[in-house]
C-alpha cells in the first residue's frame, strides 16, 4: 500500500465516486477535500492495482438511460482512460476486502463514527446514526447543523437497528438512528455588525462539526512519498 492507493481507498469509505473526477484539474471543483498533485498516469496505475487486487470494483453509469448498470466489474486500463477523457462514466467503490485493507491502515474507532443522511425535496427525509446514541444527539444539537437545517417539529423518531449498515461495506452489531424531516434554511439577510467575531464564530462551529464527524480514524503517514 502506498500513499496514492490509500488516498483512493480513503476517498470512497462513505460512498463510491466517479473515476473521471479524480483528475487534479477537476478535483477542486468536484470535492471539498484538499487538492492533490497525482498525475493521470499515477492515478491510472494505482486504480488498476487496486482493481486487480480486489480492493475496489467498478460500476458504469449509462448516460442514455440515466442509471447505473447493475453489474460490478474490473475495468481495463483503456476503460479507466476513457473516464479521464469523459468518453464514459465509471464509478469505483470499496469491496469488503478493500474496506478491511483501509481499516488496517486507518485503525478506525467505529464507536466514534456518526453519519447523517439527508434526502431531497419535497420529502426532505433525513436521519443521523451511530452506535453511540450520545453522538447522534451531539450531531443533532450541533450549531453548524442547525445553521442550515430546520427540523420539522413532531417528525423526530428514534429506532434501534441491529446489524446496522454503517457504510455500504461495513455492518456493526447495533446502531441508534434518529429519523426526522427538515427544511433548508435560507441565508440570513441581516447585516453583520462585527464581521471579525462573526467569521470566528463560523470557524469555531465548523471545526466543532468537523471534529465530531472525522474524529473516528486517523490517516497514516507515508514516508518518502509525494
Amino acid at each position: 500500500m502506498n500513499k496514492i492507493e490509500y488516498w483512493l481507498l480513503d476517498h470512497i469509505v462513505l460512498g463510491g465516486d466517479s473515476i473521471g473526477e479524480l483528475l487534479a484539474d477537476r478535483w477542486n471543483q468536484h470535492s471539498n477535500e484538499p487538492p492533490h498533485d497525482f498525475s493521470p498516469s499515477e492515478l491510472k496505475e494505482a486504480l488498476d492495482s487496486l482493481f486487480r487486487r480486489g480492493d475496489i470494483l467498478a460500476e458504469e453509469y449509462n448516460r442514455t438511460k440515466r442509471r447505473f448498470e447493475d453489474v460490478l466489474f474490473i475495468p481495463s486500463l483503456d476503460q479507466i482512460e476513457d473516464c479521464f477523457t469523459r468518453r464514459s462514466v465509471i464509478y469505483y467503490r470499496l469491496t469488503q476486502q478493500g474496506g478491511r485493507c483501509w481499516e488496517q491502515y486507518s485503525n478506525p474507532d467505529w464507536n466514534k463514527f456518526v453519519t447523517g443522511d439527508f434526502g431531497f425535496p419535497p420529502v426532505n427525509q433525513a436521519n443521523i446514526a451511530s452506535c453511540d446514541r450520545s453522538l447522534v444527539e451531539a450531531y443533532f444539537a450541533c450549531p453548524w447543523f442547525k445553521k442550515s437545517h430546520s427540523v420539522i417539529e413532531g417528525t423526530e423518531s428514534w429506532e434501534v437497528v441491529t446489524q446496522w449498515q454503517a457504510t455500504y461495506w461495513k455492518t456493526l452489531p447495533i446502531g441508534y438512528r434518529l429519523n426526522f424531516r427538515y427544511t433548508e434554511k435560507e441565508s440570513s439577510q441581516e447585516p453583520v455588525l462585527d464581521l471579525e467575531n462573526h467569521i470566528a464564530q463560523i470557524k469555531e462551529e465548523y471545526e466543532e462539526f468537523l471534529w465530531l464527524t472525522t474524529n473516528w480514524y486517523r490517516q497514516p503517514t507515508f514516508q518518502n512519498e509525494k
